[in-house]
């Protein structure tokens, strides 16, 4: 049986896009293999399939590269936040670190002892003092102070040189006219106070000096 162009022209897009039935396609192939002109028609059609088929791969392609470079600049950015909150973590840990260690002031150029306003002060220049030591001991008609700041790492590292820190060792009412001698001792205080006046001497031997009546 012989079909009219017309169907068999209605049949093709079915036909190149391979979702005819078998009967159907059959009915074209013989058509096709007869009629130049539907074979026209379908040659370039089968054309056009390429064409779209090659746009078709191409915009995948771009569209792969677009998310290759999404994920990657996601990535990068992950990294980036990643890195700044490690850091942020890191340097929490070592301001930490460093404001939990405390240690004994060396006293030299940063550590003075003065009389204001009737009490005996101690001031410590560049950092903070954390605690101190004090301890007033008379002996031999003599009054001596001794005593010693601590402060943190954290401070010393991060306090501007013209900042400082006051202390009082001994204020108005507890008669601090009275002692003549304030010396800073960062050895043992054990039963310094009871001491008597040859072992006393040695510690004042290790101490440094910083106020005199």
């Amino acid at each position: 049986m012989k079909y009219p162009c017309s169907i068999i022209q209605d049949l093709l897009p079915l036909y190149v896009d391979e979702i005819c039935s078998e009967e159907s396609k059959k009915i074209v192939e013989d058509h096709l293999s007869q009629c130049s002109i539907c074979k026209e028609i379908y040659d370039s059609m089968c054309n056009l399939k390429q064409e779209d088929i090659h746009d078709y791969h191409e915009s995948q392609r771009i569209k792969s590269l677009k998310q290759f470079k999404k994920k990657i600049l996601y990535k990068q950015i992950l990294i980036g936040l990643s890195s700044i909150v490690l850091l942020f973590v890191l340097g929490f840990e070592i301001m930490t670190g460093l404001k939990n260690e405390i240690e004994i002031v060396n006293p030299d150029n940063c550590v003075s002892v003065s009389m204001i306003n009737g009490s005996l002060t101690t001031r410590l220049q560049g950092s903070r003092i954390y605690e101190a030591t004090i301890k007033r001991v008379s002996i031999s008609s003599k009054d001596y102070l001794f005593f010693f700041v601590k402060n943190s790492q954290w401070d010393a590292l991060t306090t501007n040189e013209e900042i400082y820190s006051e202390l009082i060792l001994c204020p108005e009412d507890k008669n601090a006219d009275e002692i003549d001698e304030v010396y800073y001792f960062a050895g043992d205080y054990e039963g310094i106070e009871s001491m008597n006046k040859i072992d006393l001497q040695k510690i004042i031997q290790n101490s440094k000096l910083l106020w005199k009546k």
